[in-house]
C-alpha cells in the first residue's frame, strides 16, 4: 500500500511506456480541504509525467506544456470539473450506494429489455453540415469524435519509441555477398550496443526469426535531393498491408523512423538492391559503433530474414529544393 493519496511508477516494460500506479486506502467521502489539495496536486503531476512519455507535440514540447497546463490551466480545470471528491459523499452520505446491485433485492421485479434496435432509430437521420450545404473539416472531426470508440483506434507499430531515442540510429550499412544471389545484410547502425540488441530481441520474439509477412517494412527512398543525387533515407515501420490491427479497429495510425544517408556514389546502395532482386530476400541486422574512428560493428546473430523483396521508390524533389 502506498502513501496518500498515491504512488506512481513511471518505466518502460518491453521497449513500450508502463505506468505504475500504486494508491493508499481512504475514503473519498471524508477527505479534508489540504487532503483534496493534496490529490490534485499528485494528480497534476502524475497526468503531466504520463503524457510527457506517450504524446508527441509537434514543436517545442516544453512552450506546449506552459501554454496548455500554465497559462490556459487546462488540465488543472478539467481536475476540478471532473473531481467528485466529497462532493458525492454531500449528496449520497458518506457510505453510498455506488452499484446497480446494492439498491436491488432477491425479490424485485426483472425487467427484461425488448427493444432490439436504438431507441431513435426510427427517427430521420440528421448530419452537421456546412453553411455552404458540403461537409467541412470541422463537421468530420465532429463526426469521427461521435461515431468512433477508444477502442477502434489504434496504433500499429513494430517501433518502440523509448528504445529507438536511447539507441541512436545514425547510419545505415550493407554486407553483400561476393555472390550477389546470397541474400544481402542491410544493418541500422546504433550508438548504443544494449538498446540495438534489446530492440531486435524484442522482434524475434514477436515475430520469429523470419518475417515472411513483412510485419516491418523496410523502405528505401531516392531521388530526396538534386544538390545530392546520390542521397535516400532509409524508412523502418509498420506494414499497413499485414494485417496486423484488430478486428474491431476502424481508424490506425503507422510510426516509423527514418535515417538520411548522403553517400558520395551509389555503389553500396545498388549492390544491396541488385542481390535483393535476384535472391529474393534480405536480412535486417543492427550494427553499433565501436567508437574508434567511425568503425562499427555488425551483429548478425541477432537478425530477422525477410520473404519478400524491400520496397525501393524513387521521387522528384520539389522545385527549389536542395
Amino acid at each position: 500500500m502506498g502513501s496518500f493519496p498515491f504512488e506512481y511508477k513511471v518505466g518502460t516494460r518491453d521497449g513500450h511506456p508502463h505506468f505504475a500506479i500504486i494508491c493508499a486506502e481512504f475514503s473519498p467521502h471524508r477527505l479534508s480541504p489540504e487532503q483534496m489539495a493534496l490529490i490534485k496536486q499528485k494528480m497534476l503531476e502524475c497526468v503531466s509525467n504520463i503524457l510527457a512519455h506517450i504524446l508527441w507535440i509537434n514543436g517545442s514540447f516544453d512552450a506546449y506544456m506552459k501554454r496548455v497546463f500554465g497559462d490556459e490551466l487546462a488540465l488543472q480545470r478539467a481536475l476540478d470539473f471532473t473531481g467528485s471528491f466529497v462532493a458525492l459523499g454531500n449528496v449520497l452520505g458518506t457510505t453510498p450506494k455506488e452499484r446497480i446491485s446494492q439498491w436491488t433485492t432477491a425479490n424485485d421485479r426483472v425487467y427484461q429489455i425488448r427493444r432490439s434496435a436504438p431507441w431513435d432509430s426510427e427517427l430521420p437521420a440528421t448530419a452537421a453540415h456546412s453553411e455552404s450545404g458540403s461537409h467541412s473539416e470541422t463537421d468530420t472531426d465532429q463526426q469521427f469524435a461521435r461515431d468512433t470508440k477508444h477502442s477502434q483506434i489504434e496504433v500499429v507499430s513494430p517501433i518502440r519509441m523509448d528504445l529507438w531515442e536511447k539507441a541512436g540510429w545514425n547510419a545505415t550499412a550493407f554486407a553483400v555477398a561476393p555472390d550477389p544471389r546470397m541474400p544481402p545484410i542491410i544493418a541500422p547502425v546504433f550508438q548504443d550496443r544494449a538498446s540495438a540488441l534489446e530492440i531486435f530481441a524484442a522482434w524475434r520474439n514477436e515475430i520469429g526469426k523470419e518475417d515472411p509477412n513483412e510485419v516491418i517494412r523496410l523502405s528505401l527512398v531516392k531521388g530526396i535531393s538534386k544538390a545530392e543525387p546520390f542521397s535516400y533515407c532509409v524508412s523502418i515501420g509498420a506494414n499497413a498491408k499485414a494485417d496486423q490491427r484488430r478486428k474491431e479497429t476502424r481508424y490506425f495510425a503507422l510510426v516509423s523512423r527514418l535515417n538520411r544517408m548522403n553517400p558520395a556514389s551509389s555503389f553500396n546502395l545498388s549492390r544491396f538492391e541488385k542481390s535483393v532482386a535476384l535472391s529474393g530476400r534480405y536480412y535486417l541486422a543492427p550494427a553499433v559503433y565501436t567508437g574508434q574512428n567511425g568503425e562499427y560493428e555488425l551483429l548478425p546473430d541477432n537478425h530477422l530474414r525477410s520473404r519478400v523483396r524491400v520496397s525501393s521508390m524513387g521521387i522528384n524533389p520539389p522545385r527549389g529544393s536542395p
